[in-house]
């Protein structure tokens, strides 16, 4: 932690302290973007004796979801396929008379097409076999396309990942890597592990929280995957993950390259999934394709994986299970990206991370009375 950082966002330094103290994490990692003015800063320890740095790689999970759904961007603005593609376009194996003939793209990054989030076999099965159990996996109950939300952290994105791939004749990792990691520039962000990669030196420690205590073991199989998960085996620093979301604050423009067009980030950050329960969250919980929108008039202090107490109603973003959120506040011109490198529990997290994104919102003057 820097003193310009402590001196910039006291709220925000002292809750991820207190949540060191209450074994919550044992650092934070944080990159925001107001304007022209980035701040790039961690607090407290990687891992035991390795204070948290901007330059620490740690795992973002679903929080990089918005990578998968620019590549998909991309496709339809080079006219390969559009959100309401019929997905049997790409799988025949499913025939055109039965429950998933009816699925779109659409479906998909909504969270409504119905799909059971059946055991994959991720990671310790690789894509191919992993694919045809998720292609195999059954409609729930009696529902119609679109009539049941149901956040699904894994059977749609791969699903989503075999589209990129049959279209692109590339493996998802490679095809993900040329259409979205390479133009952005994200030097630093992998989708798969690779054991001799230099990197690893700057990998940080990620934590669950067991009874109260910070253990490693229980997700080094995820963070070690050799075959990648569409929506949540990225990682790298904070700040690679920050830059994606600048990506849809910018209209689709990277460094004076237009990455997607305006019209494919306008279509993503509308309402397409609004006043629904989701049977996962438990809550209602609104959507653009592929990215949480501001929930927050759902129930401010109950919404899962929200923006905070200040946040306008046109923020966005998407949060990673239990540990991490990458956002963006047009109203205020203002980008961010939260990787706390331990998961704390849904109800501790949940905490954490209201009053994290409230804080950073205080500390930036950010709030409008």
């Amino acid at each position: 932690m820097t003193v310009d950082s402590l001196k910039t966002f006291p709220k925000t330094c002292t809750l991820i302290q207190e949540g060191i103290e209450k074994k919550l994490h044992t650092g934070v990692q944080l990159s925001i973007k107001l304007h022209d003015q980035v701040f790039d800063f961690g607090v407290g320890e990687a891992k035991p004796n390795v204070p948290m740095t901007s330059e620490i790689i740690l795992p973002w999970l679903s929080a990089a979801k918005p990578i998968t759904v620019i590549a998909l961007a991309k496709l339809i603005d080079q006219k390969q396929l559009h959100w309401l593609t019929p997905l049997f376009q790409f799988f025949p194996e499913w025939g055109y008379d039965n429950y998933k003939s009816r699925l779109t793209l659409k479906h998909l990054l909504t969270h409504t097409a119905g799909l059971e989030e059946i055991d994959h076999g991720w990671p310790l099965l690789g894509w191919q076999d992993t694919l045809a159990r998720v292609i195999n996996a059954p409609p729930h109950g009696q529902n119609q396309p679109g009539e049941r939300a149901a956040y699904s952290p894994q059977v749609n994105w791969f699903l989503l990942g075999e589209v990129i791939s049959r279209i692109t004749r590339l493996e998802c990792a490679t095809a993900i890597q040329k259409l979205v990691l390479d133009p952005l520039k994200l030097l630093h962000t992998r989708c798969v592990y690779y054991s001799n990669d230099p990197l690893n030196k700057d990998r940080g420690d990620f934590y669950e929280r067991v009874k109260g205590e910070l253990q490693t073991d229980i997700f080094k199989p995820r963070l070690e995957a050799t075959s990648p998960s569409p929506g949540s085996s990225f990682y790298g620093p904070a700040s690679d993950l920050r830059k994606v979301m600048d990506l849809f604050l910018y209209q689709g423009q990277h460094e004076n390259e237009q990455v997607i067009s305006p019209e494919r980030v306008s279509e993503i950050l509308s309402l397409h999934r609004g006043d629904m329960f989701d049977h996962t969250l438990q809550h209602k919980v609104d959507y653009g394709l592929g990215v949480i929108l501001n929930s927050s008039h759902h129930g401010m202090e109950t919404v899962p994986y929200g923006f905070g107490r200040h946040a306008s109603p046109q923020a966005f973003g998407h949060g990673g299970a239990q540990s991490s959120m990458s956002f963006a506040d047009p109203a205020f011109k203002l980008t961010g990206v939260i990787i706390a490198n331990g998961r704390a529990g849904e109800g501790q997290h949940q905490r954490r991370h209201r009053d994290l994104m409230t804080a950073i919102y205080e500390d930036l003057g950010l709030v409008v009375s």
